[in-house]
């Protein structure tokens, strides 16, 4: 949009909004197994807001001010992903957590399952820029100013449900000597888990 405050004033603003929005049996939640959905939103925001102003026929200002920003969460849907839902009620290894989500399980040879975590992303950045012309006889004489702010705001996504690996390890007494059957008979190598999740800005 352009419009002209005075004959020698042109204001101009630029939009340029966009949105993904997705629901998906497999993302990035390590989710190979289609045992629940997940819905992801991207947003991605282009604003600029300028003035250009001719102070004279050889002097040209350019003043702009700009906003962008990049958006994504992603939501876990479904009871698939719930521990009620498969009868799973062992406590966590850290007393602040509390997962509802089942546990990530990973299978040597075999497809995994993961449960992933509720996260986001955003990164909001202004921008102001500043142009300055001038002609003298047959030279342009340019100068100006340039600021750019750009930040980030993400919470993470731990392991605080926790993960079962099977395998072959000959470390495990119970070692069936198939992976597979190690799974089915719940003698699992090692299990992990982490802290809660935790929301970085800077």
């Amino acid at each position: 949009m352009d419009y002209n405050l005075k004959p020698n004033w042109q204001l101009t603003f630029r939009a340029m909004p966009g949105i993904q929005d997705f629901t998906s049996w497999f993302d990035n939640t390590g989710n190979n197994i289609p045992l629940f959905r997940v819905n992801r939103k991207r947003y991605g925001d282009n604003y600029v807001l300028s003035l250009n102003t001719a102070i004279n026929p050889t002097t040209i200002n350019e003043l702009s001010f700009g906003y962008s920003a990049y958006r994504e969460g992603f939501t876990i849907l479904d009871e698939g992903v719930k521990r009620v839902t498969y009868g799973i009620s062992f406590p966590p290894l850290f007393a602040i957590n509390n997962p509802t989500r089942i546990p990530n399980v990973s299978i040597t040879g075999f497809t995994g399952i993961g449960s992933g975590n509720i996260g986001f992303a955003r990164t909001p950045t202004f921008i102001l820029r500043e142009n300055f012309s001038k002609i003298v006889g047959s030279h342009t004489i340019k100068t100006g100013l340039y600021w750019e702010s750009m930040n980030m705001n993400e919470r993470n996504s731990p392991n605080d449900n926790g993960s079962f690996a099977f395998g072959l390890s000959a470390a495990n007494p119970k070692n069936s000597g198939n992976p597979w059957a190690n799974a089915l008979l719940g003698n699992f190598d090692a299990y992990s888990e982490f802290g809660p999740p935790v929301q970085t800005v800077y």
